[in-house]
């Protein structure tokens, strides 16, 4: 499934674990074509870079 949304500065989405567990993305702010975001998660949700992502996957092959 994909999804594409416009978001605006201090806007929000919520998605929820399987578990109905709510990860909250907003925007922080928007400076050129960088874009920072904030992600509230419970604690034993882990919140990775894909680039981050993909470095553990070649490490562990």
């Amino acid at each position: 499934m994909s999804l594409v949304l416009t978001r605006k500065p201090s806007e929000s989405i919520t998605l929820f674990t399987a578990d109905d567990e709510p990860i909250t993305i907003t925007v922080a702010n928007v400076n050129g074509q960088q874009v920072k975001l904030s992600f509230e998660a419970p604690d034993n949700i882990d919140i990775l870079r894909n680039e981050l992502l993909d470095f553990d996957d070649k490490a562990l092959k």
